[in-house]
């Protein structure tokens, strides 16, 4: 007869014994589907990447870690184009201070319309057409004719830009500028300081019309 107790503490030695044959067993069995699998079949991979600006493109580096191969085999680098990002960024993109872009062709309207349209900062920048300063501002719209016409933008603190146009009849335009400020030392356009009242658009075309048109020669007279 056995002694009290002895069958239970039996139990529980086969029960922990069982418990280890089977956390063995299915460790070697793991690691024997592992060994049987292709080296590019374990390991995560691991990236970073980030895209430059609106340029429309795209860096970055992956690396993998697991099984196989050389460190160099599996750090990979990747840089992507995204050509139609890139080309609407160019097309859309303001015209830089300095860089004397021709005017926008924005599309074709009434000749009685408003053919030019200013996009100048600051705003409150002061407008010459053909030397002569008119009412208008940063955020105007103008009708100016057919044929060669500069325009200058002033304001206190800023750098003088410009734009020369070509304008064609029916033909919209758009001019953008961004004027930069003066830096230590340099002087203001002295136009600023001026007291002569603006004049209308109109009355700058017509006084740049009387200034080239040619005077007529007077008639010989008989001696």
């Amino acid at each position: 007869m056995e002694a009290p107790g002895y069958t239970h503490r039996s139990g529980i030695r086969e029960t922990a014994m069982t418990r280890r044959v089977a956390w063995i067993a299915g460790i070697l069995g793991v690691g024997a589907l592992v060994g049987a699998l292709p080296a590019y079949a374990i390991g995560f991979n691991l990236g970073i990447g980030g895209r430059l600006g609106n340029s429309g493109v795209s860096t970055g580096a992956n690396y993998r870690f697991g099984r196989g191969g050389a460190w160099g085999d599996r750090l990979q680098t990747f840089v992507h184009l995204n050509a139609n990002q890139l080309l609407d960024r160019r097309r859309s993109r303001p015209a830089r201070p300095g860089e004397g872009r021709e005017p926008v062709v924005v599309d074709r309207g009434k000749s009685t319309d408003p053919n030019v349209e200013l996009r100048v900062k600051p705003d409150t920048a002061w407008v010459f057409l053909n030397g002569t300063r008119v009412k208008a501002d940063g955020r105007e719209k103008i009708l100016l004719p057919a044929g060669k016409q500069r325009l200058e933008f002033l304001a206190p603190g800023y750098r003088v830009e410009s734009a020369e146009l070509e304008i064609q009849s029916g033909v919209r335009y758009r001019v953008e500028r961004k004027l930069i400020r003066l830096e230590k030392g340099e002087q203001p356009d002295p136009r600023l300081a001026s007291s002569v009242a603006p004049v209308s658009v109109e009355a700058a075309v017509a006084s740049a019309r009387a200034s080239i048109e040619p005077v007529a020669a007077p008639a010989p007279t008989d001696r």
